[in-house]
């Protein structure tokens, strides 16, 4: 099953970009028959549609002026919200109107917003319809990010029932978010009392709702990014597009993180406002994908040489268009003819649905599965290679790593059990003589060459562990750091080639074991275990403590150095294994 990660990353998804494409389809069949259905309805009529399990209807984009219909999306575990934009290129008798896009859109460029680049310009038709609803989609997610001011509830008293309306809807349905069932319930039965069959009816409830959301003031921001994807396909696209641009621009990047998906959308403005639109929306944000059959990303048409020098706002020639224009994001090409599902209206003539249609929600969809499964399929037996590669290297790093892990799980040991040992001896200060004394008798026989006060320059650097029988305690192949004195019970000597394993040798109390550890380093030459009915206890002396002795006692350590070595000569002279 298709999902999208849990937090929005650069770069274009095939899994991102189906969805995208599957909610934008979903915005033309959700508002198909909506005319005059209460938000919450339309909210049901989806809901049992569609079923999401990962996605719920949170908020209606509407305004019946201008056309503009959308929803806004929320993942059901995550911050994750989507904005859709229905293309406002589906007529009441729910056809597609090619006219619609060449003939019906007010293709003039305008100032885009308050920029001091005045050559910053956009398509006054897609801005206006994007103007239409913006003032809802901002307050939404301003009050989802804790940033609703009561400037802004004073700005909805100043415009018309209608709008005020759909800002208050837009506030309680994020408060909804936030602050659970019982806000939502509460703002619910005052939009109730306000509507009746999609008209204004009470409008003195209007200022009760607008005063109830006055608690939403007092909301503190979240600790969590808000993550926004905003898609459309064709017209819809291009308010996507906007949308992207306006909530940077009143949220800041602080607060949220877009990434926009638009589907055939045309040409939204001039080159300045795509290079500024690029710059905003960093790269690996913002996606546009084109049918290359498709001509409606293609429009308006351009100007050819020399009228695109002379006139840089364009032209109109009967009813098309022609200019400069530049399409925003990056762009990702797919091909292919395709089918849509709705009938089609040239102007001239209607066609039945299944009729072959580039532009059409069901023709991108298809293309992008099918190239989505297009480079599965060619990168498979390359990831079968890598993955093989990848087992072999850890397969040989394996090794090394539990090789690691056991000497400093053994170095923990040690290093736990010699704090336990200060500790306790500093309780009981009669404990240090004690020790001393146990010590004493098992050095002096390792270390017949070394008088009691040489000895006692080793006590220190010792700590006594305990090995449960048939625990393993050196292991052939393992680094050699540490050299054993057997204090109590009796341990194998095991030597193993091939995957096999020989016993060659008993060792019990007084005996030791692990000499090289101390004189060379190097790596374990034989196995050490305790045996399977037999505790074992041990004196250990390990390396680095060993290394400190010879620095502080030159004649202590050429001493020792001296016996392990004489030792180890005759292990090797008579039973030639160096454990």
């Amino acid at each position: 099953m298709i999902k999208i990660p849990q937090k929005i990353r650069k770069g274009f998804s095939f899994d991102e970009s189906v969805i995208m494409a599957n909610f934008s389809k979903q915005a033309y069949d959700i508002f198909q028959y909506e005319k005059n259905l209460e938000s919450n309805k339309i909210k049901e009529i989806y809901e049992s549609l569609y079923q999401d399990k990962d996605w719920k209807f949170v908020h209606i984009i509407r305004n019946d002026d201008t056309n503009v219909r959308g929803l806004i999306l929320k993942h059901r575990t995550t911050h994750q919200y989507t904005v859709v934009f229905r293309g406002s290129i589906l007529t009441d008798r729910g056809t597609i109107e090619l006219t619609d896009i060449v003939t019906d859109v007010t293709w003039d460029l305008v100032k885009y917003g308050s920029m001091t680049n005045q050559r910053i310009r956009v398509v006054q038709g897609f801005m206006s319809a994007y103007e239409s609803v913006s003032d809802q989609i901002i307050l939404f997610f301003k009050t989802l990010a804790g940033q609703l001011k009561s400037q802004d509830l004073s700005k909805i008293k100043k415009v018309t029932p209608e709008r005020r309306l759909a800002c208050a809807t837009a506030i309680a349905d994020a408060g909804a978010v936030r602050l659970g069932t019982h806000f939502e319930q509460k703002a619910r039965e005052l939009i109730l009392e306000i509507v009746s069959e999609g008209e204004i009816t009470h409008e003195n409830e209007l200022e009760i709702l607008i005063e109830f959301e006055k608690a939403l003031l007092n909301l503190g921001p979240i600790t969590d990014l808000l993550q926004i994807y905003i898609t459309g396909h064709s017209l819809g696209g291009t308010l996507a597009n906007l949308c992207a641009l306006n909530l940077r621009r009143e949220l800041g990047n602080s607060k949220i993180l877009t990434k926009v998906y638009t589907f055939g959308a045309p040409k939204l403005g001039n080159q300045p406002f795509a290079d500024y639109y690029n710059q905003q929306i960093e790269t690996g944000l913002s996606y546009r994908v084109e049918n290359r059959l498709d001509f409606v990303p293609t429009f308006p048409f351009p100007l050819p040489f020399p009228l695109n020098l002379l006139m840089e706002n364009g032209v109109k020639i009967g009813d098309v268009y022609l200019s400069n224009y530049e399409g925003v994001g990056e762009l990702h090409f797919v091909t292919g003819i395709g089918s849509q599902g709705v009938s089609i209206d040239f102007g001239w003539g209607q066609f039945l649905g299944g009729f072959p249609y580039p532009h059409s929600p069901d023709t991108y969809i298809y293309l992008l599965e099918e190239e989505q499964e297009f480079w599965e399929q060619l990168s498979q037996p390359i990831k079968d290679i890598f993955v093989g590669l990848i087992k072999e290297l850890l397969q040989e790093q394996e090794v090394d790593i539990k090789v690691n892990l056991r000497q400093e799980i053994e170095e923990l040991d040690i290093s736990l059990e010699q704090i336990k040992s200060d500790i306790y001896s500093l309780k009981d200060p009669s404990q240090i003589q004690a020790k001393e004394a146990d010590y004493l008798d098992y050095l002096s026989s390792a270390f017949p060459e070394l008088n009691q006060q040489q000895l006692g320059e080793i006590i220190p650097q010792v700590v006594k562990l305990s090995y449960a029988p048939g625990t393993t305690i050196i292991r052939q192949g393992d680094p050699a750091n540490k050299f054993y004195i057997i204090t109590q019970g009796t341990v194998e000597v095991l030597l193993e080639d091939s995957g096999k394993s020989r016993i060659v040798r008993e060792m019990g109390e007084g005996e030791y074991f692990g000499e090289i550890g101390l004189l060379t380093g190097g790596f374990r030459t034989a196995t050490v275990r305790a045996k399977t009915n037999s505790e074992v206890k041990a004196i250990v002396f390990d390396r680095d403590s060993f290394k400190n002795l010879i620095a502080k006692s030159e004649l202590t350590a050429t001493q020792i150095t001296y016996h392990l070595s004489q030792r180890l000569m005759n292990h090797l002279a008579n039973s030639n294994v160096n454990n």
